[in-house]
């Protein structure tokens, strides 16, 4: 005969039990439902910003809306263009394991880990808010450009196989690219490096150090130079005598007193404005098009050999005379602010630009220019 006290057990361990059901059928629900986002499931890759998404929905990788990508849709992309998305978080890239180009120019990125991406040769951060940036781990990288962020810091000393890196308009005070020796094209405009060391970039054809802090720039050893931009440093001294592969000089606002361009014959664009040059000698560059001395201290400018010559500007110096008989291709002049008391413009029927105020002119011809739309007199 079961007792009053049996019974009352058995309905206490049946509740017990029911509870213990309940319970666990709660805990299993709220961890289902919980569970941390990005370890939801092994298939799935997590991507939190919706413009993100947005745009993997619109390339055909996803179709909801919903902060999940199926991680075998996305794992075999080899290139992804994010230009202008207004992404403000990447997470979800380090899926993205066969990238080898990534463009995620103009987007709101104040970081990205790329640590997982080492596929990736093409890389373009241009114009966001990144304030740190680790690539030692994409040691296949071959481009990048981190310009208009506010890098502080980039160490490329892994990337041993970069060629072009474009890193300008950031708050960088050092670079080192010593490691750096497949480098072609460098670019760090608008920083405020004090110094640089490019003596071990010997395939270097294009180099700007554009508005920086530099006192001295060496190039010697960049004998493969096409185009060099040093404007806006604090430079005393730029020797060009190697560079003789040079077409483009641009190292006005400085403080040069001298410019020795006997060397670089084939020179098609110079620019030294805003100096302390008194003296130029373009006579051996007979391919210039472009000469820009505006603002220095000359007294004299021989451009009789430089017949290729469609632009010039020479404002602001001591000139007294100005021959321009021998150059028949002049379609612009800018020759304002000089000491000039006439100019013979008979030969320069190409002329379409002509500025030559504040001088002691009295008359001018110009019936010969029959091209000539702008004059400033």
């Amino acid at each position: 005969m079961v007792t009053c006290a049996c019974i009352f057990t058995l309905v206490k361990l049946l509740n017990l039990s029911v509870v213990k059901i309940f319970i666990i059928s709660i805990i299993a629900f709220l961890f289902i439902s919980n569970v941390p986002i990005n370890n939801r499931l092994t298939s799935e890759t997590y991507v939190p910003d919706n413009n993100f998404e947005q745009v993997l929905i619109d390339l055909g990788y996803d179709n909801i809306l919903d902060n999940y990508v199926t991680t075998s849709s996305i794992n075999t992309i080899v290139s992804l263009n994010l230009e202008s998305k207004g992404i403000q978080d990447l997470s979800g890239i380090e899926n993205f394991t066969a990238l080898t180009v990534l463009n995620c120019f103009d987007n709101q990125l104040t970081s990205i880990d790329l640590s997982k991406n080492t596929s990736l040769k093409q890389l373009t951060l241009w114009k966001n808010q990144i304030t740190s940036l680790d690539i030692s781990k994409n040691l296949a990288l071959e481009y990048l450009d981190v310009e208009d962020n506010q890098l502080s810091n980039l160490d490329v000393s892994n990337n041993s196989n970069l060629e072009a890196l474009y890193c300008g308009v950031n708050l960088l005070t050092s670079l080192d690219v010593s490691k750096n020796q497949s480098l072609i094209e460098l670019d760090v405009f608008n920083n405020q490096i004090t110094t640089i060391d490019v003596s071990k970039n010997s395939s270097l054809k294009l180099l700007v150090v554009w508005a920086n802090k530099l006192t001295s720039l060496d190039v010697s050893g960049n004998t493969d130079l096409i185009y060099l931009d040093c404007d806006e440093n604090e430079i005393t001294n730029l020797a060009l005598s190697n560079n003789t592969a040079l077409k483009y000089l641009y190292c006005g606002v400085n403080s040069l007193t001298s410019l020795d361009v006997s060397k670089n014959i084939s020179l098609v664009d110079l620019d030294c404005y805003n100096n302390q040059i008194n003296s130029i000698d373009v006579s051996n560059n007979v391919l210039l098009t472009g000469l820009v001395v505006w603002k220095n201290q000359l007294t004299n400018l021989d451009i009789n050999k430089n017949t290729a010559l469609k632009y010039l500007d020479c404002e602001n110096n001591q000139l007294t005379s100005l021959d321009i008989s021998k150059n028949t291709a002049l379609e612009t002049l800018y020759c304002g602010i000089n000491l000039l008391t006439s100019l013979d413009l008979k030969s320069n029927t190409a002329l379409s630009t002509l500025d030559c105020y504040n001088n002691q002119i009295t008359t001018i011809d110009t019936s010969n220019n029959i091209s000539l739309s702008t004059l400033i007199f």
